[in-house]
């Protein structure tokens, strides 16, 4: 009988030999439709019917076991893809990592039903985002394949796909100047999305590509965007314009607003440091000067995207874990503003305009407050984890990722406004720093380096706020262990490698980032 059973387990979960590769990674039956098995076309998926043969090969090209943690996967190309790009063997890699390891070091939720699920799915079916999405993910495996091929051809590969993303970008950015109708907005805004993402990581020394990124972004928001405030007030419900074939509509769609919200991040974190902030004026301007509260409410008005995106085939699972973390995800969006406000009180201080500043100050310090007292919960909870919490359920791992940015924002808020005399501020620095590192040493603990990426920016604060030597080294090791990531990070070790301690936070040198976050050659980063 225990020799049937086993039998009998081993036809119930063996793959079909014949079916597509994503079912079968997936350890579940394919119906072998072609082009596009029923499962993959019901949950939106990358439906790969390439050869059936899996190589694996190790980072030196020595046929080696399947280890998805040392190993890269060489995948045979087949000709084309659903939008009709000829796609390579190094194409098929760069796809793979963007869906998987990239998708989980950037994002809690479970790649397969996140805002990067939805971005391939639009990439499929258009060329422009395909190229884009390549881009960044072969730009982000090439030094693992130099250590193998120093001198291929494909290590020149990201910036075809760049060039022709740039080429087709400025096509549908000419597309129907005077109509809307003609214009996708989800498309080209995930492109630029992308392409921030990728000058941010692996730009030029200057940023300049970012910057004009940003500043583009802006541009076509303040063209195109005026109708997006009547549509959130609207709160109307939209699935993205890539996806739904069924013709256009000019309503914002979910998918935008949430794309919207991510080109705002990385705006205010470039504001940070001198570079950027022109995205998030644009926004306020579309959304209304006098709604303080217009990107929580946008952000809000996207929470229903991946029910809608995916209907019946979204897990309840996956719904009810939305919902749970709905607030700390809102957290972490005013969070942002809370960093783009700091950015516009160090622009003021440095111009030396005292009202200004005092604008600024009061503005910074309201938006903090907001924080405090709408999040006071989620803040207390955060303070109150222990170590053994298991750091497998997303929320207690947001609230370690994302927290720890609100006490960051209170301590670098505190240093700006001590510029300014007669300035009263009730915050004990120490007590933050205090709060961001036991949250960081808990999610090291628990997920390692891979943590460590979200609360960068925390640490960097940290690290120029202590004058403990053991917190700066222990801060100092995990930049190293980043450092390998992508040549921004690298510089950021290198920034904190080479600095001479706590004195570089306080007094007036927070009031000019832009000026003195380089590493020890002169190279600016962003975190």
């Amino acid at each position: 009988m225990i020799g049937m059973q086993s039998a009998c387990d081993q036809r119930i979960y063996r793959r079909s030999r014949s079916g597509c590769r994503t079912c079968r990674l997936k350890k579940v039956k394919c119906d072998e439709v072609r082009p596009q098995c029923q499962r993959c076309g019901r949950l939106r998926r990358f439906c790969d019917y390439s050869n059936q043969d899996e190589v694996y090969v190790s980072a030196v090209g020595k046929p080696g076991r399947a280890n998805w943690g040392e190993m890269t996967i060489q995948l045979p190309a087949f000709s084309t893809s659903t939008c009709s790009l000829s796609l390579t063997t190094t194409d098929h890699e760069a796809i793979r990592y963007f869906r998987t390891t990239f998708a989980r070091r950037h994002h809690t939720k479970n790649p397969d039903f996140s805002v990067y699920s939805i971005i391939f799915n639009i990439a499929q079916f258009e060329p422009l985002a395909m190229h884009a999405v390549l881009a960044l993910a072969c730009r982000a495996i090439q030094p693992r394949d130099q250590l193998a091929y120093p001198n291929h051809q494909q290590n020149w590969r990201h910036l075809v796909h760049y060039s022709s993303a740039l080429g087709r970008l400025k096509e549908e950015l000419e597309k129907g100047s005077t109509s809307q109708e003609a214009f996708n907005f989800d498309v080209c805004f995930t492109v630029l999305y992308i392409m921030m993402v990728y000058e941010q990581n692996f730009g030029g020394d200057s940023f300049a590509g970012l910057a004009h990124h940003l500043d583009g972004a802006a541009t076509v928001l303040r063209h195109r965007g005026k109708h997006i405030k009547r549509d959130v007030e609207a709160v109307l419900l939209a699935t993205p314009l890539a996806i739904d074939r069924h013709g256009l509509e000019r309503g914002l769609s979910l998918y935008s607003a949430r794309i919207l919200i991510w080109i705002s991040l990385c705006d205010a974190t470039s504001a940070t440091y001198g570079i950027g902030g022109s995205f998030n004026a644009a926004l306020t301007e579309v959304l209304g000067r006098d709604d303080p509260g217009g990107v929580e409410h946008l952000h809000t008005f996207s929470n229903s995207l991946f029910r809608v995106m995916w209907a019946d085939a979204y897990p309840q699972a996956e719904l009810v874990d939305d919902i749970e973390n709905r607030s700390v995800f809102e957290l972490m969006v005013a969070c942002s503003r809370a960093r783009y406000s700091l950015a516009a009180l160090a622009r003021s201080l440095k111009g030396g305009n005292v009202q200004e500043s005092k604008l600024c100050t009061k503005s910074a310090k309201e938006v903090i407050q907001f924080i405090a007292t709408r999040y006071r919960e989620l803040l207390e909870v955060a303070s109150g984890l222990l170590p053994s919490t298991d750091h497998a359920q997303r929320l207690v791992a947001n609230l370690r990722g994302i927290v720890p940015h609100y006490h960051a924002v209170v301590v670098v808020f505190a240093r700006l406004a001590a510029n300014l005399p007669g300035t009263s501020i009730y915050a004990e620095p120490q007590a933050h720093v205090n709060s961001i590192m036991t949250l960081a040493r808990q999610a090291y603990r628990h997920q390692g380096s891979d943590a460590m990426v979200r609360v960068a920016w925390p640490l960097l604060v940290v690290f120029l706020e202590t004058q403990d030597q053991a917190t700066r080294d222990w801060i100092l090791c995990r930049f190293q262990s980043m450092a390998s990531l992508n040549k921004n990070m690298e510089r950021a070790e290198d920034f904190l490698r080479n600095s001479v301690g706590p004195a570089r936070a306080t007094s007036a040198a927070w009031a000019d980032p832009g000026s003195w976050f380089h590493s020890g050659d002169g190279a600016p980063f962003i975190i």
